[in-house]
């Protein structure tokens, strides 16, 4: 786990293949069971990136503050939320 592109744990225990669900994907928060909200992250979030790949600490920090190539290898999501004015009304931007 890198938090800023600094290693703040790791793992060997998890093994076995990414699998895709029907269900939906929580940035920000842990869902239970029954569908609620249990743990929330509270601050700030600028952008989300998925990537297929491992990254290392050094790719990580080259681009953790930049916009960032659609086309690069691996990358296969980048959310940017970068859109509206701030502190405006935005409701009608989707």
């Amino acid at each position: 786990i890198y938090i800023n592109g600094i290693e703040r744990g790791n793992s060997t225990a998890a093994s076995g293949t990414f699998v895709s669900l029907s269900t939906f994907w929580n940035i920000g928060a842990s869902i239970e069971s029954g569908g609620l909200p249990f743990e929330r992250f509270f601050g700030n979030i600028d952008e989300v990136r998925f990537w297929n790949i491992a990254l290392s600490a050094s790719d990580i920090q080259a681009n953790q503050n930049r916009t960032v190539n659609s086309t690069l290898t691996g990358l296969i999501a980048a959310y940017n939320f970068n859109h509206g004015i701030p502190n405006a009304n935005n409701s009608v931007i989707t």
